[in-house]
């Protein structure tokens, strides 16, 4: 315990202690497919009602004011193209710029958005939507199927993680629209849920051509209830009311700055003298302090830090599987999660928290056990240890921590701490080493593994999953029976744990700290399933 308060000492001292997991690759991104609800297959079509959250009657809103949103990241450029994979931070735009046909329930029930109904076909080998009439693009234009189709077919031929088992998208009139399967997957509705299925102007695009993709990107054009004003790179992004919403009478603030702040100790100064209204994905200490001091902390459990490694390479180290388990071995988790988290971290064998339905409760654990740490290092032929480099891009208390177990028992590690944009960068282009992570996960694990592994994702590319675990997600992913899927999560998340092939480190809860004058932000609430998803149409700031 005292080198991990040492650690954490340092890394107040330089720039605060970072929330590891925030689901979309920030550290957790999970605006992408990693929030797919486990969905029982049906013959019958069904059709849907809408479901609001609770908010303060319209007579006691207070009208007016611009919302600072304090946020760690800044996107490497204008996020302006929904369907980017390459931008990680698009959530800037999410919900304020641009909105989904439909959004996720905490249970991973859909709720109707831009489309108001749907009807499934005979064996759910397609889907009808019918869209929302009276919605209008920022640039006065009429939001229609045109839109819902453009989108959809430029990520199909991209080859997008969601989009496989899409075959086409047919235009039935202006207002409804039918996608085609190859096959139904209970992954369904998680891959039409994200912002990789929201809607820019058809008529933007198509004026700018030949590049209409690098036009929208410099000026996004949505039908969400801000308008894009300005983006400075690691300074702000600006959106202002956008006054022709569809919704009637919203939004209720005139504007929303996102403000890039990177360091803890700079945030927690600009909450406290007002210059901030919400921050996100804070964690341990500051949400801890934050509370006592009357501010709001919505926090949950989204997803897990952990350990990973460059197995993709056939003369990788890590290769051996005696190696990785003697490095978790070597780990005091729980120690590391006491100290760092304030009672926010939970120390975890796996990458579901504990409080996520697809967590395997059945599941052993490699404990704190530096000795059998050496032993298996002996057996691997590395009695004396070895030298690594930890890749990461947090603040380094968490890797500080494991710096230190892992010198206990021979293993020599140099941080190698690079910005975000780098980080995501060779999370896609390939990385030599150990990294230093942390994912959301959402309900649907299988999912959640096709979504960040390869062969089938554009992330993490130098880590290799066996080809027996491979073999496993697709019969989970087609299972339609939600106690037979389960099980088969469950054997995926043992066979991983088996192999060693990620250490999980710990769970952390995801915290936004709000101050008590926002009111109807629903930011990081049990009422949506994703922890990116919130209401800035219905947000208002009292005096």
């Amino acid at each position: 315990m005292k080198k991990v308060i040492m650690a954490m000492v340092i890394v107040v001292l330089l720039a605060g202690i970072f929330l590891g997991s925030c689901g979309e690759p920030t550290t957790e991104p999970t605006t992408e497919p990693t929030t797919e609800p486990t969905t029982t297959q049906t013959t019958e079509p069904t059709t849907t009602q809408t479901t609001e959250p609770t908010t303060t009657p319209t007579s006691e809103i207070v009208r007016g004011g611009t919302l600072q949103f304090i946020y760690p990241y800044s996107p490497s450029s204008t996020p302006g193209w929904p369907s980017e994979s390459a931008e990680f931070q698009k959530l800037w735009l999410e919900w304020v710029c641009y909105e989904p046909l439909v959004k996720l329930l905490a249970d991973g029930t859909p709720t109707p958005y831009l489309a108001t109904s749907w009807e499934w076909g005979p064996e759910n080998l397609y889907i009808t939507y019918t869209l929302r009439q009276g919605v209008k693009f920022h640039d006065g234009t009429e939001f229609t199927s045109e839109a819902v189709k453009l989108e959809a077919d430029i990520i199909i031929a991209d080859g997008q993680s969601n989009t496989t088992t899409w075959d086409r998208w047919e235009i039935i009139d202006d207002y409804t629209i039918r996608l085609y399967l190859k096959e139904y997957r209970n992954d369904f509705w998680g891959n039409v849920a994200g912002i990789n299925m929201c809607f820019f102007s058809p008529a933007a695009y198509n004026a700018h051509q030949p590049d209409g993709q690098a036009y929208i990107k410099e000026n996004p054009i949505g039908t969400g209830p801000f308008k894009f004003v300005s983006f400075e790179k690691d300074v702000s992004m600006k959106f202002v009311k956008n006054e022709d919403y569809w919704q009637e009478g919203k939004p209720y603030l005139d504007g929303i700055d996102f403000i890039t702040v990177k360091e803890e100790l700079t945030t927690r100064a600009k909450m406290e003298a007002g210059e901030g209204d919400i921050s996100a994905l804070m964690g341990g200490k500051i949400l801890q302090d934050m509370e006592r001091e009357g501010f709001i902390i919505n926090a949950k459990y989204g997803g897990t830090d952990f350990l990973m490694f460059d197995t993709m390479n056939p003369e990788s180290i890590y290769n051996d599987v005696k190696v990785r388990m003697a490095i978790e071995y070597a780990i005091d988790k729980e120690a590391i999660a006491e100290a760092l988290g304030y009672g926010y971290y939970q120390a975890n064998n796996q990458m579901p928290p504990l409080d996520n339905p697809t967590h395997n409760d059945n599941l052993p654990s490699r404990d704190y056990d530096p000795d059998e740490a050496m032993r298996l290092l002996d057996e691997a032929g590395l009695p004396n240890g070895f030298s690594a480099t930890l890749f990461t891009f947090t603040n380094e208390a968490k890797e500080l921590s494991i710096q230190e177990y892992l010198n206990d028992v021979g293993i020599t590690i140099t941080l190698d701490v690079v910005d975000n944009a780098k980080y995501w960068n060779a999370m896609m282009t390939g990385w030599e080493g150990m990294v230093s992570s942390g994912y959301a996960v959402g309900i649907n694990f299988a999912a959640w593994v096709e979504a960040y592994f390869p062969p089938t994702s554009i992330f993490d590319v130098s880590c290799k999953l066996s080809d027996e675990i491979l073999a496993k997600i697709d019969p989970a992913l087609r299972e339609p029976d939600p106690v037979k899927k389960k099980a088969l999560d469950d054997e995926i998340i043992q066979m991983m744990y088996e192999d060693a092939i990620i250490i999980p480190i710990y769970s952390n809860a995801l915290g936004y700290i709000l101050n008590p004058r926002v009111h109807d932000s629903n930011c990081n609430t049990p009422y949506w399933l994703d922890w990116s998803v919130w209401d800035p149409a219905d947000t208002w700031l009292s005096e």
